[in-house]
């Protein structure tokens, strides 16, 4: 305990992230060892921490692409809205965009928008151990990552490629 209180107290007095980035790995070492984080190669080693990178999810990068692709075709049809003559026209050579556009409305700041407030409300809660905000949060990006490939599947369904 003594030791968690002495990085604790030299990360509060070192005034800039130079000197807190030489500090880090020590506190992280020193939070693993009373058990309230769990030991990670690329925080918790000063050689490994500036190589090493958190892979991204493939439904995740995969949902971005048709993210955008819907964005992109969102902005079109809100650009015609004004001109009925053009709207009605790329509607006719688009005849689902507008459906498309709709459901991702609906999907975006659905199910999804709840699951990311959740795990930035646990991010920013007071009173978790590193060790148990780590799992909670985990626990929501692992169910939005379901989330996003079950609608990965949903539009590509309806004929959006990633």
């Amino acid at each position: 305990m003594l030791a968690l209180t002495l990085c604790t107290s030299l990360l509060i007095t070192m005034q800039t992230a130079r000197h807190v980035s030489l500090y880090k790995p020590q506190f992280n070492l020193t939070m693993f060892l009373t058990g309230n984080k769990e030991f990670n190669w690329k925080t918790d080693t000063m050689v490994l921490d500036s190589f090493i990178g958190t892979p991204s999810n493939f439904d995740a990068r995969t949902w971005q692409k048709i993210e955008d692709d819907l964005k992109d075709r969102a902005q079109k049809l809100s650009m015609l809205e004004d001109k009925p003559e053009k709207y009605y026209s790329y509607l006719a050579k688009n005849p689902m965009d507008q459906i498309l556009v709709n459901m991702y409305n609906h999907d975006a700041n659905g199910y999804l928008k709840d699951l990311r407030e959740e795990a930035n409300k646990y991010r920013a809660m007071e009173g978790l151990t590193p060790k148990e905000r780590n799992n909670i949060v985990k626990l929501y990006v692992k169910m939005a990552n379901i989330e996003k490939y079950r609608l990965v599947e949903m539009y590509k369904a309806f004929g959006v490629k990633p």
